[in-house]
């Protein structure tokens, strides 16, 4: 199989095991001619170098001490300076004017303080930090997570304390820490909730998968995350096996597929983001593409953001084939792709479909102009996986 062919095969099944969202149908995707490569092999998007060079309008926060970050919450807010403030449109087109406007904070218990990054209402260049005292704040604001206005601004509280505690269950149980349960949970829920994709037009649907749940498509869909995950590892070593998996899902669970299809796409995007932002939180937003996705790639082995796969977990599905699908499209340089995830209602996977004509060859044919559709499942709040805490 060529270059090209195969290329062409892994939009067609990545686009198509995110499939459309319910709502508008959206701009048409443009074609992969308008994206590129820079020299040093960065994938682009939409015809835009992305090899991390920020432009000169684009704001620089505040300074911090000089020295690198030392204690957890310095790392954790040099992570938002980076990742939310700085650069974020290179996790996502968008979201950079949300982001801005809107704060997140950081509260620890034992402490007794609390940390507001991008307080709106704080002195000096922004991003500004504003620690605070923990009673000063509703009592909502030391949960796992919370969602509110804080003076009038919408606001994503983390705890320190609940997050910690999952970090050294991670790794008191042999897992290697990254990136802070903290800053993946920020970067998800952020995703949703400060970015605006709360206001994303998800249809009607149901989070729970049918009970008693069964084990039909459980299996199928984790095939199908495997064999993804195989093609992100290594090109060309899944994508004839992942399209074998979504065929089945759509042809056996149809109904079952429309039913939470739309829960993938908002959880599978946020996680995806999360891992992304993860990367250029450690790397900085001067990274190369190719430098961010080796990163993100290089800690799928971890368990985080990809479990092993030994055994089945509705919850995890959505999750895990948002991450897999959004690294094949990222890393081919789909023009647009993310976009029309956010204003057509098309989940990652799905943009696959819009890219170069299949060849009868090599791949079934397939009824023209139709959306493939991937189910999801029960979000999983916060920690990517029950066995995240503690028993």
């Amino acid at each position: 199989m060529t270059a090209s062919i195969r290329s062409a095969r892994v939009v067609v099944v990545a686009s198509a095991a995110l499939a459309a969202c319910p709502g508008d149908s959206g701009a048409p995707m443009a074609d992969t001619t308008d994206s590129g490569t820079t020299s040093s092999g960065a994938a682009t998007l939409d015809g835009e170098d992305d090899t991390g060079a920020t432009s000169v309008d684009v704001p620089v926060p505040e300074d911090r001490p000089e020295s690198e970050p030392q204690t957890r919450v310095e790392r954790l807010l040099a992570a938002l300076d980076e990742a939310m403030y700085r650069c974020p449109e290179r996790a996502w087109p968008g979201v950079a004017a949300n982001y801005r406007q809107r704060q997140v904070v950081l509260t620890s218990a034992p402490d007794k303080l609390a940390w507001v990054w991008n307080d709106q209402g704080g002195d000096g260049a922004p991003p500004v930090v504003s620690e605070r005292q923990l009673d000063e704040l509703p009592p909502e604001w030391t949960s796992y997570f919370n969602v509110s206005e804080l003076s009038g601004v919408k606001s994503l509280g983390i705890s320190l304390d609940q997050t910690q505690a999952q970090n050294e269950w991670w790794t008191s149980n042999g897992g290697t820490l990254w990136p802070d349960f903290a800053a993946s949970l920020m970067f998800h829920e952020g995703f949703h909730f400060l970015s605006d994709q709360d206001d994303w037009s998800t249809g009607e649907g149901s989070r729970s998968a049918p009970y008693p749940e069964p084990w039909e498509p459980r299996y199928l869909r984790r095939q199908l995350i495997g064999a993804l995950a195989a093609e992100v590892q290594a090109e060309g070593a899944g994508m004839a096996a992942a399209a074998h998996w979504y065929t089945r899902l759509q042809t056996e669970y149809a109904a079952e597929m429309k039913a939470i299809r739309s829960y993938d796409c908002s959880e599978g995007s946020a996680e995806y983001v999360s891992l992304i932002m993860s990367a250029i939180a450690e790397l900085g937003c001067d990274a190369s593409d190719a430098e961010v996705l080796a990163l993100a790639l290089s800690h799928l082995p971890d368990g985080l953001f990809l479990s092993s796969g030994a055994g089945f977990d509705s919850d995890l599905e959505p999750y895990e084939l948002g991450v897999v699908a959004g690294l094949l499209l990222r890393r081919a340089g789909v023009a647009g792709w993310s976009w029309r995830s956010r204003r057509a209602r098309v989940r990652p996977i799905s943009c696959w479909r819009s890219r170069p004509p299949r060849r009868r060859s090599t791949i079934r044919r397939r009824r023209p102009r139709r959306r493939r559709r991937w189910p999801s499942a029960t979000r999983r709040w916060g920690c990517r996986s029950s066995r995240c805490w503690p028993a």
